[in-house]
């Protein structure tokens, strides 16, 4: 079975000596909305940024069973669209269509194609209209959805995102979980959200000091309480 994303055994270590990741094993299946759970400085933000190679560590990540290397790296970020938990990481042009666009505009796409992904990123995201509006003069929710926005230009295969409700109010919240469950396909969120990645998700793994504690059936892993008590999830 190819599965959308796999990891075998992967160890990182920051360069300060900080262990991040102790020979982590996961796979998320083709379709699955996956949530990846724990609490601050579990390690998921780590992991994540391993999915499209921004980080390079002992084992092995596959995305629909290539395995990541210098050689289609690209490719890979191509087709995995990871969303960072501070939009400003993602949105820094004086207008919104011009964040959206910078994507496929780093593809080569011709100028028509770009129009018509922002154009639809957009739509996707409840941000219709707002391509001439500054980023920085919109809610926080409201960029939260910008950033999603600029990952979906590039039609990725799988959306990852990380702590996407950090600091969001109940609305915000609301709105984006709509977005993303009528988005479907495969995504991967990471957080300590436990309402939402209930309402989102089917498969769910804990992962604490770097290692994956449990995993299944996200109606299974959330109602096992002490599980999550133990870990500093409730």
């Amino acid at each position: 079975m190819t599965y959308a994303v796999e990891i075998r055994d992967l160890t990182y270590t920051y360069p300060d000596g900080t262990a991040a990741l102790a020979g982590v094993d996961l796979r998320v299946g083709e379709g699955t909305t996956f949530g990846l759970l724990g609490a601050n400085g579990a390690g998921k933000s780590t992991l994540l940024l391993h999915l499209n190679g921004l980080l390079n560590a002992n084992g092995a990540v596959a995305i629909f069973g290539e395995k990541i290397t210098r050689g289609n790296v690209r490719e890979i970020r191509r087709r995995l669209g990871l969303v960072f938990q501070d939009p400003d990481d993602m949105l820094f042009m004086p207008r919104l269509e011009d964040d959206v666009a910078f994507g496929p505009r780093n593809l080569g796409l011709a100028e028509g194609e770009v129009s018509e992904r922002v154009k639809e990123a957009l739509a996707a995201v409840g941000l219709s209209g707002q391509e001439r509006r500054s980023p920085h003069h919109m809610s926080l929710g409201e960029r939260r959805r910008a950033s999603l926005a600029a990952a979906l230009a590039l039609r990725p295969d799988i959306l990852v995102l990380d702590e996407p409700t950090a600091n969001l109010d109940g609305r915000g919240r609301r709105e984006l979980a709509a977005v993303l469950a009528a988005l479907g396909g495969t995504q991967v969120i990471a957080s300590h959200d436990l309402g939402f990645v209930e309402k989102l998700c089917s498969e769910v793994a804990v992962l604490a000091a770097g290692r994956v504690v449990a995993s299944g059936p996200a109606e299974q892993i959330l109602a096992d309480e002490p599980l999550l008590r133990e870990h500093g999830l409730v």
